[in-house]
């Protein structure tokens, strides 16, 4: 659950840096990129951790759970393990 806050807290602070204007200054060098999208990318990083460790915690469903195979009828016709009488 932690890391979903921290993907929350980077993406509020990605999307500030990127679309509050006066942050002209939190550029990276050479580039008009804003460092905006380095937190933006940190916060993409934590929700994937954050749905990957839910998805673990969730219990698996199998197809086999939800319809249980029906009990068998005994048929002593169709039961082969037994002697065969011998004929008269």
């Amino acid at each position: 659950m932690i890391n979903f806050f921290i993907a929350l807290f980077w993406l509020v602070l990605g999307l500030g840096l990127i679309f509050i204007p006066g942050m002209d200054a939190w550029r990276i060098r050479g580039t008009e990129l804003s460092i905006g999208w380095l937190a933006v990318g940190l916060a993409g990083y934590n929700l994937l951790r954050w749905w990957l460790t839910v998805r673990q915690q969730r219990p698996r469903r199998h197809a086999d759970d939800d319809n249980p195979p029906a009990p068998r009828e005994y048929n002593a016709e169709f039961d082969f393990t037994k002697d065969k009488p011998e004929p008269k």
